[in-house]
């Protein structure tokens, strides 16, 4: 999500996985050179699969490593780098180990920590590039 006043050149940026918060990590994916990433928008990046849906009209990617972007249920740490390898975002599943196969989200959206989509909306297990709520950003 973009909270900023301008849209933001995300273009070099990087998303490692890894056991702990290292910068040696492996490089999952690099967003493209001139992405921008719109304020007030959000951009999706998916570990594998085919892209099937609108996702809230949000910009989606997905990654091209034979590896992808997987999320265990324990030990995993999912980090956003910007091109001059600044840590920007980290995500450590262990906290919410006890998932069962659902997505996690910001409760509330954007501003929140992160939580088992359930604790956050009853009735849906994920929803990439809308609100928990399923609205659009």
């Amino acid at each position: 999500y973009n909270g900023g006043l301008t849209d933001l050149n995300i273009g070099g940026y990087t998303i490692k996985d890894s056991i702990i918060i290292d910068k040696s990590a492996t490089v999952r994916f690099t967003f493209p050179p001139n992405t921008i990433l719109q304020k007030g928008k959000v951009c999706v990046v998916f570990g594998g699969g085919t892209l099937t849906g609108t996702f809230g009209g949000s910009q989606t990617f997905l990654s091209s490593d034979p590896e992808g972007l997987s999320m265990g249920n324990t030990g995993e740490t999912i980090n956003l780098y910007n091109r001059g390898g600044t840590l920007i975002l980290s995500f450590n599943s262990d906290a919410l180990s006890n998932n069962p196969n659902e997505s996690y989200t910001l409760n509330p959206d954007i501003i929140g920590i992160f939580v088992q989509h359930l604790d956050a909306s009853p009735t849906k297990y994920f929803s990439p590039g809308t609100k928990v709520n399923g609205e659009s950003f």
